[in-house]
């Protein structure tokens, strides 16, 4: 069982900084292990067909329970995704899964069509629509705030889709500050 035994592993101060220099894409940045060796043993993601669409740049931030499914599906629909999480292993995790999505070629998972992130700032440039499902209203501050959050990163137009289930308070303090950024905000809790 490597898998089990890699993710201890890869926890471990040892393997952190060759991690880091991987999300980076730094020359040298060399792993004990194969990427597709953190994809999960079941998909998670159910078959099915996706209809025609105009290929969009997204941004997806947060891979947990609901996220990684749902940036998945992103991908496997032909977008061009940029997912963020705050722990690199599920971000190398996304980009093994979906390896096989339609223009994704592992170059590790840096691609043009599909890529992860250092911080939210940098996965969001370029992005048309932000996808955000994080845990609670300190994590989408954490993500949408600051020199490295999505607002400082994100172009004007461009629309932030919430899907974190967080307070109003935090809906309605994050409307106004992407407003006043010429962003667009919604908010769409999912349960």
């Amino acid at each position: 069982q490597p898998v089990p035994n890699l993710r201890r592993q890869v926890r471990s101060r040892r393997l952190q900084p060759q991690l880091g220099e991987l999300a980076l894409g730094r020359p040298g940045g060399k792993l004990p292990f194969h990427p597709t060796d953190l994809a999960p043993a079941m998909p998670t993601t159910n078959p099915k067909s996706y209809d025609a669409c105009t290929r969009t740049k997204v941004a997806f931030l947060g891979l947990g329970v609901m996220g990684f499914p749902m940036a998945g599906h992103l991908a496997l629909a032909g977008h061009e995704v940029t997912v963020y999480n705050r722990t690199a292993t599920k971000s190398i995790a996304w980009c093994a899964e979906f390896s096989g999505a339609p223009g994704l070629d592992l170059g590790f998972c840096q691609s043009a069509r599909n890529s992860f992130a250092e911080t939210p700032r940098l996965a969001v440039q370029g992005a048309d629509l932000v996808f955000c499902c994080v845990g609670n209203d300190d994590d989408l501050r954490n993500v949408t705030i600051g020199p490295n959050g999505a607002f400082a990163g994100m172009k004007p137009g461009a629309i932030f889709v919430d899907h974190t289930t967080a307070s109003a308070s935090v809906a309605r303090e994050l409307s106004t500050l992407a407003l006043h950024e010429g962003l667009h905000f919604v908010d769409a809790p999912v349960s």
